[in-house]
């Protein structure tokens, strides 16, 4: 709580006292506490050599000018300062104060005016140059031997806390991407996910405020007709007006499912379940380790393994389209073998009580239609042939 001291008003915030100060009583904070705290004299410096202290912006003046701190006095402060740290109620109670401030109308204000005036110096000369400074400071930090230990230390963080806490993160793939920013030519690093549906394609804001000025056309949206104005870059690129049209369009389940596909059939969807033994078995029939995803494979990976007359296997090798429910799928079979008599088998492990589910049967015949056309035998591994009680 701040009183002022000139017509004895209360307020919450220093942030609103400073303005109360300006708009009323025409003064600043720095001129306010000279007047009541000072006796009206400006500060000097405690040493005694009586120059003028440097004032801070949170209401109060430097004890010394820099370079004046004597050991007699930083022991003086020292034993001040033993054991004046903030409470964890009081950090707390600051903490709350801040965030309802901001959460009031008057701080939504002062967020905005904030904003304004960012969105007006991003549209300067100067605020164009410091973005292209900025950016270009931060690569060549990346490319540094620091930088990169920096990002793979965030990296492995990252990783440990998505597979430790899967119900926090997301199964989201962050991949790479090097783009050439339509504006200024200049090449930049993109982090692209599934989820992104149109990725950011400039380099900075202030390239991203040009390209906003470009001219549009119209397009129609595939789900709902909606006519969209495109830049010349979306057109024929983006097809649905919003996430809900898209959503709901069998395009868009197509497009999915290939991705979730593509993402198994190449290793990036490994994810550990959270009900089942999962894992990477380690082969000299293979060359790369294969991918379980529950112990009735692990115990079927064990059992090629000691099959003398198996000389390799792969895990996960192909996709299979199929129709179910009137709707496209593509179904993955766990494993394919090749014998010494050159024989391929695509095998799928399953228990036995999900073997006469509707949508398997729909994934057994597609198979089997595959396998038939490619002369490659298809087998189902339950319980019973793994010999698991």
């Amino acid at each position: 709580m701040q009183q002022c001291k000139e017509c004895s008003q209360v307020f919450e915030h220093v942030r609103t006292f400073k303005l109360h100060l300006k708009r009323v009583h025409a003064t600043c904070l720095m001129d306010y506490v000279i007047k009541h705290d000072y006796n009206g004299l400006y500060p000097l410096c405690a040493c005694g050599c009586g120059e003028r202290v440097t004032w801070r912006n949170d209401a109060y003046f430097q004890r010394l000018v820099l370079g004046h701190y004597t050991n007699e006095l930083r022991e003086q402060v020292s034993a001040r300062r033993l054991g004046a740290k903030a409470s964890e109620t009081t950090r707390r109670r600051q903490s709350d104060a801040l965030y309802n401030f901001y959460a009031s109308v008057e701080g939504q204000a002062v967020v905005a005016s904030r904003a304004q005036k960012l969105r007006e110096w991003t549209q300067t000369d100067e605020g164009k140059q410091s973005a292209i400074d900025r950016g270009q400071r931060l690569r060549e930090f990346n490319a540094t031997p620091e930088g990169k230990a920096i990002r793979e230390r965030a990296g492995k963080k990252f990783s440990e806390l998505r597979r430790t806490s899967p119900e926090l993160w997301p199964i989201v793939r962050l991949s790479r991407e090097t783009r050439t920013c339509p504006i200024c030519d200049n090449e930049f690093e993109l982090t692209v996910t599934p989820k992104k549906k149109l990725p950011r394609v400039c380099c900075s804001r202030s390239c991203a405020a040009v390209n906003r000025t470009q001219p549009r056309f119209p397009q129609q949206c595939l789900g709902c007709n909606t006519v969209m104005m495109l830049t010349q870059r979306l057109l024929g690129v983006r097809q649905f007006c919003n996430r809900a049209c898209a959503r709901g369009s069998e395009l868009f389940r197509e497009a999915m499912s290939a991705s979730m596909v593509e993402q198994h059939l190449t290793g990036k969807r490994n994810v550990a379940s959270l009900n089942h033994v999962c894992g990477f078995f380690m082969s000299a029939k293979c060359d790369a380790p294969v991918w379980y995803r529950s112990s009735y494979e692990l115990r079927y990976i064990e059992v090629l393994n000691a099959d003398d007359a198996v000389i390799g296997f792969l895990s996960e090798p192909i996709s299979i389209p199929y129709v179910f429910e009137g709707r496209h799928r593509h179904y993955i079979p766990d494993f394919i073998t090749f014998d010494v008599d050159g024989k391929m088998t695509l095998v799928e492990v399953k228990p036995k009580k999900l073997v006469s589910l509707p949508v398997n049967i729909a994934k057994f015949v597609a198979a089997q239609e595959w396998c038939a056309s490619n002369n490659v035998q298809f087998a189902v591994m339950t319980e019973i042939e793994l010999d698991i009680r």
